[in-house]
């Protein structure tokens, strides 16, 4: 009984191990290079004051830039937010407002 539970502990071992992504060159499926989205012509609202027609600059997930005039990068992804309003805030992930 002790040597069929050792050998499925090895097997379980192997499994977990085979899971690991390091073992793969990250040249495949995921993209490697910077990628720019660009939210323009909204109205911004950012502390307290107000812009019309503002830019907000996001590159990898991340904001780069917020303002009237912003410089785009080559490549940058432009969605134009005519009439829409962005706001800072804070997502909580864990919350069930609005269910």
């Amino acid at each position: 009984m002790r040597v069929v539970l050792s050998i499925l502990m090895c097997f379980v071992l192997f499994l977990n191990h085979a899971q690991d992504v390091n073992l793969y060159p990250t040249n495949g499926v995921k993209q490697q290079k910077d990628l720019y989205y660009a939210f323009t012509n909204a109205t911004l609202h950012i502390s307290g004051s107000l812009t019309t027609k503002g830019t907000l600059l996001i590159q990898n997930g991340k904001i780069v830039k917020v303002g009237a005039i912003v410089s785009l990068p080559k490549g940058t992804v432009k969605l134009d937010m005519k009439g829409k309003h962005i706001y800072p805030s804070f997502v909580d992930v864990y919350s069930n407002y609005g269910q």
